[in-house]
């Protein structure tokens, strides 16, 4: 960040001096000359100095699109806190905010102390830039909140100054919050630049946040072996995802930018759908230099979808040839039929009653009617107080006549209400036939 025309702060690295086009943007606010904040709008860095002349507050950190939240943050610039001052008996003065920061153990004073009015004041650390990822908002936020315990008693505002998506005024306007209306003006600077993870170890040497728990040697082992699981390879869609993860993985044990780079190259051309070999790069370089620290989080969920996607893969593999399997509605259906015949031929109950009896899912039961050839059934009233009448129809056997006229045999079908019957053929054979007209003539 940069004092502009000495009274407005954005970062150096948003492409200031370069008009071309960019993805980030920052907020101005403007409040009225009556204390009450009116409205927001988002710039373009290099469209800042528009807005700066009639607007008083700024956002340190940058946004990717037209929507101030958590969500839409692209590039987290800098940490602040808001000190309301005492109240007696003397006003607080930057003075008083070095010395507690040299207290705490901090081997560099803040980049900026702006005095908002007489005793108040905004506190700005400037960062090495970090990509707004979702880890890192709330590794800035746990960061914000406990820096800001160290300055309670100088009347810090915990909740303004564990916001990252909020506002600082910006240094040359008055402040109308107040009836004589004071310039904000920048009373300190300098050119530090610091990490969170520095701030986090300077509060956990003050012990106002918990030493993290170092990863005993089974927990090692665990990631040993998840980190085994990605290597062998992940689906399509997580590839980028997962080769951030691993390249802060071989960061974290000692490899070189240009040992991992090279062994997920190798990795990456053994994926189904590999990436290009730019954005592998633009990947480990990203890993390499931003001192991103392994998320076990996102470990364990790049590992459960790879899991879930080989487990899906073996099983579509093709088995063993299973037996086939019985036909349930011939089960089903030789029941009702043994049901119906130990009854006498003649069941009289509702349907819904007789597959419970049965144990027969309904939506099967009609199905299995249908394969009882012999089966009549009769229903009689509606909605839950119908029943039906079930009948096993008994069969006749069918007898075919023959005569002689005309030099022919002439068939002639006696009953035909039977779909198969015995008939009997001239010199005593037994053969089945279907009923229909059946006629057949032999030359003599």
């Amino acid at each position: 960040m940069e004092t502009v025309s000495s009274n407005i702060i954005i970062p150096q690295s948003t492409g200031i001096d370069k008009p071309k086009k960019s993805h980030e943007l920052f907020y101005f606010g403007y409040v009225d000359e009556l204390g009450y904040f009116r409205f927001e709008s988002a710039y373009n860095p290099q469209d800042l100095e528009q807005g700066k002349e009639f607007c008083q507050l700024v956002t340190p950190n940058s946004f990717y699109r037209k929507l101030r939240s958590l969500n839409t943050l692209h590039t987290l610039y800098a940490l602040w806190l808001d000190l309301d001052g005492w109240e007696s008996p003397f006003q607080l003065s930057y003075s008083d905010i070095l010395a507690r920061f040299r207290e705490l153990g901090f081997t560099k004073d803040p980049t900026f102390i702006i005095r908002t009015s007489e005793g108040h004041y905004h506190i700005v650390i400037l960062l090495q830039p970090l990509r707004a990822f979702p880890e890192k908002i709330d590794f800035w936020k746990k960061v914000a909140a406990g820096l800001a315990k160290c300055f309670l008693d100088f009347g810090c505002d915990v909740g303004a100054s564990s916001n990252p998506v909020g506002f600082v005024r910006i240094p040359g306007h008055p402040n109308y919050k107040y009836a004589d209306k004071p310039i904000v003006e920048v009373v300190y600077h300098s050119d530090t630049v610091l990490t969170l993870s520095e701030i986090h170890q300077v509060l956990i040497d003050n012990a106002i946040i918990k030493k993290p728990k170092e990863k005993t040697q089974n927990e090692h082992k665990g990631i040993k072996e998840k980190i085994a699981i990605l290597e062998k390879g992940v689906p399509h869609g997580i590839g980028n995802y997962v080769c951030f993860t691993l390249a802060i993985y071989y960061r974290e044990q000692g490899l070189t930018q240009d040992e991992a780079q090279k062994k997920l190259l190798d990795w990456n051309a053994r994926l189904e759908v590999p990436d290009p070999e730019c954005k592998v790069k633009s990947t480990v370089r990203s890993a390499y230099k931003n001192g991103y620290g392994l998320s076990i989080k996102k470990l364990n969920e790049w590992v459960s979808i790879a899991s879930v996607e080989t487990q899906s893969r073996t099983e579509k593999m093709p088995h063993k040839k299973s037996k086939k399997p019985r036909n349930r509605i011939d089960t089903y259906a030789q029941k009702i039929h043994a049901l119906i015949e130990s009854q006498g031929g003649s069941l009289t109950i509702s349907q819904r009653s007789l597959s419970r009896q049965l144990q027969i899912p309904f939506r099967s039961f009609s199905h299995a009617l249908k394969k009882i050839p012999d089966l009549e059934g009769i229903s009689q009233g509606k909605g839950r107080a119908a029943k039906t009448t079930f009948n096993l129809i008994q069969r006749k056997n069918l007898k075919l006549v023959y005569s002689a006229k005309n030099y022919s045999e002439e068939m002639t079908q006696i009953n035909d209400a039977n779909p198969v019957c015995n008939t009997e053929e001239r010199g005593g054979g037994v053969a089945n036939g279907r009923v229909s007209s059946l006629r057949s003539r032999a030359e003599k």
